[in-house]
């Protein structure tokens, strides 16, 4: 099962986690601007119309991904993992994640919590075993990292798996609402992929926690005001085929017997507003149509969760395994019309 959190702490940039994305910064432009009209008549006095206020464009702002970072220390599902996760993210665009060993301090004792107390969740109660903090931003805080900037997401499952690290980038990232977080605009990420083995547990849950922030100096990593970006995007394989477990349910009447097909997220900058007019998709083997469901947005999330510069689409029923898919989607960028065609490949899950 898998499940996401992101934290509001207080601070300068604020971070929305109840209706935004953990990129979702609050940073304002404006521009003023007034124009003066005059009319002309013949034959006889004229008097200049009043100043009206003319409609100002956004200011354009520049993109500020990070394209290199250090290499990792990771090892193991870890590092199969942070490479994975850093590698879907630049196919697509969105920024490289450094590891931080504050965070991966931090995923680590709450990856422990979790098994040692046999739950699934992103709070910890003071007194059980392995409390280590009470939400993500105290245990990263407790652990030495200085933001209170903090996301996370995290996902269960049977352990002795082979690959659950790169499980869980797969199954994370083919969630509507973690997927936010997975491609989001945080600079820094910890990693734990742990075993009950690896803390003493004989509890049968295997945990895999992903820490996510950046420092206030810093700031998010935005794309520019005209961007629009997807994941899937143009190339991109081993797609999750459908949407199982995620809590909250983004589609509640579905589930595991009837589940969803993988989302198709749909992003602008969080400052921007994201409507989406038309999508299609196809079977690139068959060239079958692919029914889709209404797209998601900001006014019809029944979670809540989602924000104004963010849609998905998903088709109506789970994708096939190892098969490529187009998909076309028409939309406006706060009110700038945009169109965006890509193929992608399923993987085997």
């Amino acid at each position: 099962m898998y499940f996401e959190l992101q934290v509001l702490e207080k601070s300068r940039i604020h971070i929305n986690h109840t209706k935004g994305n953990p990129m979702k910064a609050t940073i304002y432009f404006s521009l003023a601007a007034s124009v003066v009209l005059a009319a002309c008549g013949g034959g006889g006095s004229s008097t200049p119309a009043a100043p009206a206020a003319a409609a100002t464009p956004p200011v354009s702002v520049a993109a500020n991904f990070v394209t290199t970072v250090p290499a990792s220390t990771y090892i193991g599902q870890n590092a199969a993992a942070f490479n994975l996760l850093n590698a879907e993210r630049s196919k697509c665009g969105f920024g490289l994640l450094a590891q931080n060993a504050q965070l991966d301090a931090a995923a680590t004792s709450h990856a422990d919590y979790l098994i040692a107390n046999n739950l699934l969740t992103h709070d910890e109660i003071a007194g059980k075993q392995g409390f280590s903090g009470a939400n993500p931003s105290a245990r990263a805080q407790a652990k030495g990292y200085s933001s209170p900037q903090v996301s996370e997401a995290a996902g269960g499952s049977a352990p002795g798996a082979v690959a659950m690290g790169e499980t869980a980038v797969r199954r994370l990232m083919g969630m509507p609402y973690h997927l936010r977080g997975m491609v989001g605009g945080m600079r820094d990420v910890g990693i734990a992929a742990r075993q009950p083995s690896d803390s003493g547990s004989t509890v049968n849950l295997a945990m895999t926690v992903f820490d996510f922030g950046y420092a206030v100096a810093a700031g998010p990593q935005l794309m520019a005001t005209a961007d629009v970006m997807t994941y899937p995007c143009q190339g991109s394989s081993g797609v999750a085929r459908s949407v199982v477990g995620e809590i909250p349910n983004p589609v509640p009447e579905r589930e595991y017997t009837n589940p969803v097909g993988t989302p198709i997220l749909i992003l602008v900058r969080p400052e921007n507003t994201v409507s989406i007019s038309s999508a299609a998709m196809i079977k690139v083997a068959t060239s079958a149509t692919v029914a889709l469901r209404a797209p998601m947005t900001v006014a019809n999330d029944p979670n809540k969760v989602i924000a104004k510069h963010e849609a998905f689409v998903m088709p109506d029923a789970a994708l096939d395994a190892n098969s490529q898919y187009q998909v076309t989607v028409v939309g406006t960028n706060n009110g700038t019309a945009f169109s965006r065609t890509f193929t992608f490949t399923t993987g085997s899950n």
